[in-house]
């Protein structure tokens, strides 16, 4: 008998299977830490005041904040005398988030309303300027000033000099008319010589003279008197409207005539 042999092959050998390859864990990435706002604000003051403008910051930093400013002329002015300018760097120390500028405004004799300047905001360091232009309101208190005339007692024949008088000195010019008027003295009968015109004021004045030329005559007729009246006032109102003039006779009564004395009585024969 024959004997067959058979070989059998062993089953073939699977590889390994490698187990999955985790993805390596990446750190959380932080987000940028956003720099603190630098924010400026407004203001309100009457003329001669300072103005006090607040500057903050969004949030406390740990390290120091500076930021520029300096005022610009609005309708305010520092040629016109409406404030002086101020300039400088706000430095905000680690922690804090409020600061101050301070403006002086001045007064004035000037009739203007309302009027604005700014300050602005510039070169920050360690934040951002988020509204980097406050504003001042400077308030006028402009009080307008009154106008008065006096009075005035002269002899006939000579010349009433009245004045006129402004309250205060202003920074811009005052007028006012005037004319002079009738009351017991009458121009037509040749008391005084009339008299019309305006009176300017210039600033910083504050006294003018009307003059009214009083006319002699023969008359005997007593004190008599006429006015000077003021209207049409420009800057200013009018307090007192009316000046008399009194005007002095200077005539006398003629001593009457002495009677005649009696003629003697004849004696008797």
């Amino acid at each position: 008998t024959a004997t067959v042999i058979v070989e059998v092959a062993p089953p073939p050998v699977e590889p390994p299977v490698e187990p999955p390859v985790e993805p390596p864990v990446e750190p959380p990435v932080e987000p940028p830490v956003e720099p603190p706002v630098i924010n400026i604000g407004d203001d309100v003051v009457v003329e001669g005041d300072t103005a006090a403008v607040t500057v903050t910051l969004s949030k406390a930093s740990d390290e120091a904040v500076t930021v520029n400013f300096a005022t610009a002329d609005g309708t305010a002015t520092v040629s016109g005398g409406d404030y002086d300018p101020a300039t400088g760097t706000i430095t905000f120390q680690p922690g804090q988030t409020e600061s101050v500028v301070t403006v002086s405004t001045k007064e004035d004799n000037l009739r203007e309303g309302s009027e604005f300047l700014n300050v602005v905001l510039s070169e920050p360091t360690n934040a951002t300027i988020g509204d980097g232009e406050g504003q001042v309101e400077i308030i006028d208190i402009y009080e307008e000033p009154t106008i008065s005339i006096g009075d005035q007692t002269v002899t006939e024949g000579e010349t009433a000099v009245v004045t006129v008088t402004l309250s205060r000195a202003v920074e811009e010019a005052v007028t006012v008319d005037f004319v002079t008027a009738d009351g017991t003295a009458i121009e037509v009968e040749g008391d005084y010589l009339g008299n019309s015109g305006t009176l300017t004021f210039a600033p910083g004045q504050t006294e003018l003279i009307v003059t009214v030329v009083t006319l002699d005559d023969d008359l005997v007729e007593g004190t008599e008197d006429e006015f000077v009246m003021l209207s049409n006032a420009g800057n200013a109102t009018i307090a007192d409207p009316e000046g008399i003039v009194r005007i002095v006779d200077n005539d006398v009564e003629p001593e009457p005539e002495p009677e005649p004395e009696p003629e003697p009585e004849p004696e008797p024969e």
